[in-house]
């Protein structure tokens, strides 16, 4: 019964996610970061698909394994295209983050196709060590940012933030 309540949770988050990211993308808005939004909230939408689909065995575990592990090396280049993009500030240090996630996503992306490592615990390990790092680096990143900002609106939008992906993601 409980992964009966995992489905359809999946099911629902993925909804919340794809009408979000459609929203976002259907305003006739250029900026960089409603894009960056939207793409985080589709790698999301299909992460929660995928996750749905495998525990209704519509997936084979197998199949399931690899499609979450695919969808999760996405991850890091859109959370932190998002993060440094919500941090509305283009300096060295937010081009070389947001590049070593793009680099991070295409290794840990390359590393799923190719079948390496073999045993499916040691690649779930590579990737979740790999989200980890990006999220941190996220976090970091706008900690850093935070400590620069003169607007208190700004400053409390950004520690909200802050403090919600710390939770979600704890």
């Amino acid at each position: 019964m409980e992964s009966w309540y995992r489905i359809q949770s999946g099911l629902i988050a993925a909804v919340i996610c794809i009408a979000l990211a459609v929203s976002v993308l259907l305003r006739r808005r250029g900026h960089v970061l409603f894009r960056r939004f939207a793409w985080f909230n589709l790698n999301l939408a299909a992460w929660f698909l995928v996750d749905a689909l495998t525990l209704s065995e519509v997936l084979s575990l197998r199949m399931g394994l690899s499609a979450r592990a695919m969808v999760a090396s996405l991850l890091p280049a859109t959370c932190i295209g998002f993060f440094v993009g919500f941090a509305a500030e283009v300096t060295r240090l937010t081009k070389t983050v947001r590049r070593f996630a793009v680099v991070l996503s295409l290794l840990l992306l390359t590393s799923v196709v190719v079948g390496w490592p073999v045993s499916p615990d040691w690649q779930q390990w590579a990737i979740f060590g790999g989200l980890m790092t990006s999220l941190l680096l996220a976090l970091g990143q706008m900690s850093f940012r935070l400590r620069n900002l003169e607007s208190r609106v700004d400053r409390t939008r950004l520690k909200y933030v802050i403090v919600a992906g710390l939770i979600v993601f704890a």
